[in-house]
């Protein structure tokens, strides 16, 4: 049930409440449902852990040349970098989308 659905319900379910009330059942229907409302600056601890899971690197055991090693840490790196961009803004686009 999206955000919208939730609020037009717990409007109708207490129409005839003063307006706290309608605000706190508001509140209490959309928590219930797994909606999250932060305010400006505040963190969503959820989201953040998805893509600190995402910055996570195990490197792997190496068997070849120094040089070699850096170039392939280096990808590793670049690669992951951009990992970690693209889960950031997929997880903008699933909040936007």
């Amino acid at each position: 049930m999206s955000a919208r659905d939730i609020i037009r319900e717990a409007l109708i379910v207490n129409a005839a409440r003063s307006v706290t009330t309608k605000t706190d059942a508001i509140l209490s229907a959309l928590t219930a449902s797994g909606y999250r409302i932060l305010g400006p600056g505040e963190i969503d601890a959820e989201t953040l852990e998805a893509a600190a899971r995402m910055a996570e690197y195990e490197g792997d055991t190496w068997s070849g040349s120094r040089d070699s090693f850096v170039a392939v840490q280096e990808a590793a790196v670049d690669r992951k970098c951009k990992d970690i961009a693209s889960a950031i803004r997929a997880l903008k686009d699933k909040r936007d989308g």
